[in-house]
């Protein structure tokens, strides 16, 4: 978990030279209990204009949902609605995850950003974890993959999946 104290000891360096922008990948801002937090430190070290670039977990994922759901497991089809889930990342750790929905991140970073875009990944497509399914019925996931680009933009979308994309920009 990101310690927002360290995020506030700053070098000197970087807030006097600001960054272009900042790329967090593979959900690791859903980690993050105060988003807010964040935010603000990054505005200090992000030049006006520059961009933030989060991929972030979504809170609702269909497939994932289906997929527990047929194998018995309910409350695993739904701990993405649980606030500061505790997450297995290996046999002996967790972590506390949050899933915000791509409003409240817009909202969580709107002092300081304004949001650009947002864009479902996985909008049709199931996470990778369902691979076997892909490969078992090919076919009709050929003609989803070639839909992706079109809905990946379109409401509800663009947070109803494994994950988003959201660009926001330093005002």
């Amino acid at each position: 978990q990101l310690d927002m104290n360290e995020i506030e000891r700053l070098p000197e360096a970087w807030i006097n030279q600001p960054f272009d922008g900042v790329l967090s990948n593979f959900g690791a801002v859903n980690c993050v209990a105060n988003r807010r937090a964040l935010a603000a430190a990054l505005a200090r070290i992000i030049r006006p204009g520059g961009r933030v670039v989060l991929v972030m977990m979504s809170p609702i994922c269909p497939w994932e949902i289906a997929w527990h759901l047929a194998r018995g497991k309910p409350r695993e089809a739904v701990r993405r609605l649980r606030s500061g889930a505790q997450v297995r990342v290996g046999d002996d750790v967790s972590l506390p995850v949050w899933y915000p929905s791509p409003s409240r991140l817009a909202r969580e970073f709107m002092v300081n950003f304004r949001k650009i875009t947002t864009i479902g990944i996985g909008a049709l497509l199931p996470p990778p974890y369902l691979e076997p399914l892909v490969t078992r019925w090919p076919g009709p996931f050929e003609a989803l993959a070639r839909l992706e680009p079109h809905a990946a933009r379109l409401f509800p979308l663009t947070w109803l999946n494994d994950h988003y994309l959201m660009i926001l920009e330093r005002t």
